[in-house]
């Protein structure tokens, strides 16, 4: 699909079991992003400490990322991948950061500790892929 500057690409990311569970904190290190379509385009990886949409119909793709004021609370970052983080391949691309230190917790909706993160990626730029399975985001997690 095609995907305009502000559209979230691919609804809502969970990442299970990214903090062990008991704990529920730690730092996210890296990130890569592999892109099968190697598109040259700006991304937002925005973290939540939990669940910002258990309905699924807050964050929609390839609609406009529009979180309420309610969810700013439950964010614990934006980490934006820049022209300098992509390296083009000849038909694919990686963009990748490292030596981060974005301090994350988990929480269910009863403020209990768990190991669960969620995200949502946003274009910011013009973005053609043939489905956002075409990404895949790694997380590195230094655990608590």
């Amino acid at each position: 699909g095609a995907y305009i500057s502000g559209d979230v690409i691919g609804g809502k990311l969970t990442f299970t079991s990214a903090l062990r569970s008991g704990v529920g904190t730690g730092y996210v290190v890296s990130v890569a992003i592999a892109d099968k379509a190697a598109q040259a385009v700006d991304l937002d990886l925005v973290l939540f400490k939990s669940d910002p949409d258990p309905t699924g119909s807050v964050f929609t793709d390839q609609a406009a990322f529009d979180p309420t004021d309610a969810l700013l609370s439950k964010m614990l970052g934006v980490i934006n991948f820049g022209s300098s983080s992509r390296f083009a391949f000849t038909d694919n691309g990686l963009k990748y950061l490292g030596s981060l230190a974005l301090p994350v917790q988990g929480l269910n909706s009863a403020s209990t500790v768990q190991g669960t993160i969620y995200g949502v990626l946003v274009a910011r730029g013009g973005y053609t892929g043939a489905s956002s399975s075409d990404l895949t985001i790694t997380l590195g997690i230094s655990q608590d």
